[in-house]
């Protein structure tokens, strides 16, 4: 698996800490409940408490889990150890009724990022396939000093909206594919050139995020903590979708 191609620069990698707290967000269109649950979990330290390194010292580690579930037996899973924001090792899994099944893993270490994948069951290679790193001089925009990595799930957006607005509202933003009737790419890495901008002040300050599935019809309210905690987007004249916290 190749990573996907970009028109835009990747340099160094970050991957911005959620804030500690448990939680889970509510998805309804047209303000009815849906069958998509979305948890998430970030602690002071993984059940191991520490990332290795290659001078064999150990530092203490923040972990995050978040799983959200969907119709079709949709079951996407995002764990992720972070020393700080340049070191990082982060699993996804996807997995769904049709058949669709896939893990990778993301690894930055000092600001460079590296991406492996194993196979569906019954694929003849055995070992993960290496598609990383990405390159940091290849045609294009030149990047932000850091690109930010945003692995799909809600407890990451709110972290990745804020970085984008500390680095002046425009950069780079690598997130995992996911169309699973493209196997060979599920949850390979996209680049994706993004706008991120601060709308509204205040204690819950309203956001936009622009690029990739995201147009200026969405808005974003982020807490103190730069967690995500409502969403708006209207999909269709005749969908609207909101995604709400619960817990903290």
């Amino acid at each position: 698996m190749e990573p996907t191609p970009s028109s835009a620069a990747v340099g160094l990698v970050t991957l911005p800490i959620p804030a500690a707290g448990n939680g889970e967000y509510l998805y309804r269109c047209n303000g009815e409940p849906t069958a998509v649950h979305e948890t998430f979990e970030v602690s002071d330290g993984s059940p191991g408490g520490r990332l290795g390194h290659d001078d064999g010292t150990r530092r203490p580690a923040v972990y995050v889990q978040s799983e959200r579930t969907a119709p079709g037996g949709v079951q996407l899973r995002v764990s992720v150890e972070l020393e700080d924001t340049r070191n990082a090792r982060c699993e996804l899994s996807y997995r769904d009724d049709s058949g669709a099944n896939r893990r990778c893993f993301y690894t930055i270490v000092d600001g460079s990022l590296e991406v492996t994948s194993e196979p569906a069951p019954g694929v003849a290679a055995s070992e993960p396939v290496r598609c990383g790193p990405l390159p940091g001089d290849g045609p294009g925009p030149p990047s932000p000093p850091a690109s930010v990595l945003s692995p799909l799930l809600r407890v990451f957006q709110g972290p990745a909206i804020a970085a984008l607005i500390g680095a002046g509202g425009h950069g780079t933003v690598i997130v995992p594919a996911l169309d699973p009737d493209v196997a060979d790419t599920l949850l390979s890495p996209t680049v994706q050139t993004r706008n991120a901008a601060e709308l509204e002040p205040g204690p819950l300050r309203r956001c936009s995020y622009e690029g990739g599935n995201y147009d200026d019809a969405a808005e974003f309210w982020l807490d103190e903590s730069d967690r995500l905690v409502r969403y708006l987007f209207p999909q269709s004249p005749t969908q609207l979708w909101e995604v709400t916290l619960t817990g903290s």
